[in-house]
């Protein structure tokens, strides 16, 4: 009877948990797909050299994980007005190799944020980009 009641207790929670795993694959795409993001050789155009704060905060559709994710840039423009350096200033624990310097390296030598954001990562990803267009916005 206890074995009847621990495996009980075990499909219930893994139905309550498969409920939680987020959005298909599919309409996470999709809803991400929906948030435009700018040019950024025409936003770094209109830059004198310097650098730049933005922060965008993602709301994630019913059914994600997390509700937000806010994500703080440091853009840095050449006189030349080329994006030259990006540094994330928040959150701290996506400043890694695996994430920031990634996504920020590759959005500096493409000079483009029309690119594939970082496998896991979707959400920050296009928080990062959005954080990026809205430092070289203001």
């Amino acid at each position: 009877m206890k074995k009847l009641g621990l495996t009980l207790f075990a499909v219930s929670l893994l139905v309550l948990l498969a409920g939680c795993g987020g959005l298909p694959a599919a309409e996470t795409k999709a809803y991400l797909d929906s948030i435009p993001v700018g040019n950024l050789s025409t936003l770094s155009a209109a830059k004198a050299a310097g650098t730049y704060s933005g922060t965008y905060t993602i709301a994630m559709p019913a059914g994600g994980i997390a509700m937000y994710r806010t994500v703080s840039v440091d853009v840095t423009v050449n006189a030349s007005h080329q994006v030259t350096a990006i540094a994330l200033t928040s959150p701290k624990e996506l400043n890694d190799e695996k994430f920031g310097a990634k996504i920020s390296g590759t959005v500096v030598a493409q000079q483009s944020l029309a690119i594939d954001g970082v496998s896991g990562a979707s959400y920050s990803s296009k928080a990062f980009l959005k954080a990026v267009e809205n430092a070289l916005s203001k």
